[in-house]
This record gives C-alpha cells, sequence and structure tokens, in this order.
C-alpha cells in the first residue's frame, strides 16, 4: 500500500489475478462476461482489475514455457527494482501481484471450459440495484402500458423496450451495462461495437457481440430469454456451466437457475413490436405471468396445478385482459379478488366444490 489514498488493494488484486488465470481458457464470450460483471461491482474492482491485467499481459510477454513459484519471484523483484526509484506506487502494485501469483496457483481450482467454478459464476451475478458503483452513475428508462421506444445506447446498440419495462444503463469503465428490471427489452447489437455491451436479468448475466435477443422479465428473481441472431452466453451464480443460446432459441431463467434451451418460434420472437403476443409451446405458467404483466388490473400468478401444461396461441397486446380470461376458462383457472385493486388467477380450488 501506499500513503496516497490506498491506491492499491492487493486483496482485490490478489483476486483480480485469480479470475484472469481461472477464466483464461474459456470462450471469447464467457470469458469476456464473467469479467466483466466481476469488474462492475466497484470502482475498486474495475482499477484492481485494470492493474492485473496489466501484470498479466507483462508476464505473458515472457517466452513461452510455465513459471515456477521461484521464476515468478525473480521476475517480480527484478520489476521492483527496476521501478521502485521512479514509480513507487506502481512498484507497490507489484508486490500485490507478487503475492497473488505466487497463490493463486496453489489455491486455483480445475477448471474447464465445460464447466466453470461456480464461485465465479457468483461473481458475475451482481446486478445494478445492489452495486453502489452503478446507483450513481445509470440511467433509467421507463415506459407506462401502452407506451413502446426505442433508445440508441452509447456504444451503438439499438435497445427497444415494450410496454411496462423499467431498465438502467451504466457505463462502466469501457463496457455498457444494462439490466433489465423489468418487462421486456429487445436488443439490436451491431458487428463491431464501440464497447462491450453486458446485460444482467434475473440474476444471470449475458454477454452478446453482433447479436439479436429479447428478455422478458417479470422481475428480479426471472427471465425469458430468447436469441433472433447470433450467440448469447448467460452466466449465473446457480450453473454449472455458461449457458450458450443459438437463433431460435430461447431458455427460462427462475432464481439464476438455467432452464433446458428449447426451441423458439423464430416470427414469434419481440413480436410485441407490432403489439402481438406468441407463445410456441411455452408452459402454461409462463403464459400467465407473461399476460399478467400486460393486463389493465394487476394480476398475480398463485398456484397452479398444471404448470407445465403447453400453450401454444397468439393474443394482442391490446387485449391482453381477454386472452388470459380465455387461458383461466381453457385451463379450469379461476380468479380470486385479494383485494381492491388487485387479483389473483389459480387453479380451482375443488376442496370448496
Amino acid at each position: 500500500m501506499t500513503n496516497q489514498g490506498r491506491e492499491f488493494d492487493c486483496d482485490l488484486i490478489e483476486e483480480a489475478l485469480s479470475l484472469l488465470a481461472e477464466t483464461e481458457e474459456q470462450p471469447e464470450e464467457a470469458r469476456n462476461a464473467l469479467r466483466a460483471a466481476w469488474r462492475a461491482q466497484s470502482h475498486g474492482h474495475a482499477k484492481a482489475l485494470a492493474q492485473a491485467q496489466a501484470e498479466w499481459d507483462l508476464f505473458a510477454s515472457l517466452p513461452n514455457r510455465p513459471l515456477s513459484a521461484l521464476d515468478r519471484v525473480q521476475l517480480a523483484a527484478e520489476t521492483l527494482t527496476a521501478s521502485a526509484t521512479d514509480h513507487p506506487a506502481k512498484a507497490a502494485g507489484f508486490v500485490c501481484a507478487l503475492v497473488a501469483l505466487i497463490v493463486a496457483p496453489m489455491l486455483m481450482p480445475n477448471f474447464s471450459t465445460s464447466s466453470p467454478d461456480a464461485s465465479i459464476l457468483a461473481e458475475s451475478a451482481v446486478r445494478h440495484p445492489h452495486a453502489p458503483s452503478h446507483n450513481s452513475i445509470a440511467t433509467r428508462y421507463k415506459t407506462e402500458r401502452g407506451e413502446q421506444r426505442e433508445v440508441i445506447l452509447p456504444n451503438g446498440v439499438s435497445l427497444w423496450l415494450n410496454w411496462n419495462s423499467d431498465v438502467l444503463v451504466a457505463e462502466v469503465e469501457q463496457e455498457i451495462h444494462v439490466d433489465v428490471l423489468l418487462g421486456d427489452a429487445f436488443f439490436t447489437v451491431p458487428k463491431n461495437t464501440k464497447q462491450p455491451l453486458i446485460v444482467h436479468a434475473g440474476e444471470a448475466v449475458a454477454y452478446a457481440p453482433d447479436t439479436e435477443f429479447t428478455i422478458h422479465s417479470h422481475g428480479p428473481q426471472d427471465a425469458f430469454f430468447q436469441v433472433k441472431q447470433g450467440i448469447v452466453t448467460i452466466a449465473s451464480a446457480e450453473m454449472q456451466a455458461a449457458q450458450k443460446l443459438g437463433p431460435s432459441q430461447q431458455s427460462y431463467f427462475l432464481n439464476g437457475a438455467g432452464g433446458d434451451v428449447r426451441e423458439a418460434n423464430f416470427e414469434g420472437i419481440a413480436a410485441w413490436r407490432e403489439g402481438k403476443l406468441v407463445f410456441d409451446n411455452r408452459p402454461l405458467v409462463e403464459v400467465l405471468y407473461e399476460l399478467a404483466h400486460y393486463t389493465e388490473q394487476k394480476i398475480n400468478v398463485g398456484p397452479i396445478a398444471e404448470v407445465s401444461e403447453k400453450v401454444s396461441a397468439t393474443f394482442l397486446l391490446n387485449e391482453a385482459d381477454e386472452a388470459l380470461t380465455r387461458i383461466a376458462d381453457a385451463y379450469d383457472l379461476e380468479f380470486i379478488n385479494t383485494s381492491a385493486s388487485e387479483t389473483t388467477v389459480r387453479s380451482v380450488d375443488r376442496r370448496r366444490l
């Protein structure tokens, strides 16, 4: 450490170096997503990762052979000797790097491209509302019932918002982070964006260069991903490996756990931009939650006997109330008034019959 305002945090730099080592063999999309999400936790994390990256690049420039702990000690000592006089703060950074490079290999778990360590994925589940570094810099975009809007992000990405949607957009270091808090968001990501796009939704983090994809979220615990073009890589604390979705694929995330990858109706992806909701073999409970998002009165989804019953249908956005009634009639559901302003839809309680 220095006396210049704790310029270096050895613990964070050690964590950052471990992260770089553990994700080195990951596919580029997953590696970038995991590192970006770690960096976004705070300004200190961002500085630590930048410092760690500088040290990592230095060691990577050496001849391509494994470095023993003794090699690392010697190299760091030489570096310190050369820079301590003119750059004491930088020298302190190398001390942190030295400690981390010796300790990290001993602590590093077996890490493969197919099954990344769960603790690394846990770092990627940090969301904007709980990240102090984002609160002061995020821009909030909201839409009301019946309103849609397009937002062009600083990196050229097109973000379309559907009815009753709420997102946060933050520029963190060299990346654009979008947190889908509620509703529908459709992203069109150009091939060569100025800054990478990292999307947070339902306790999951997605990395998606050169893609078109949509997310529907009922709240902070869930997110439904559909991909129209490209490959979207999704990670969360509850997943043993990052999930990849390709064109016409979809997956539902609940409490950070990713569901099975399923085929999606290509024409139905983001059909809400034309005022339609297209459900193609979707589980009944997912359909109920999604329809309830657009109804004029607030509708809660209660216990459903056949949650996985599949539904295939097309409804108009502005007829969501009528569509929900039709679904209730078809699947033996009832509406219970829970308050003057809220209603719950649930399976019929046979005990009262």
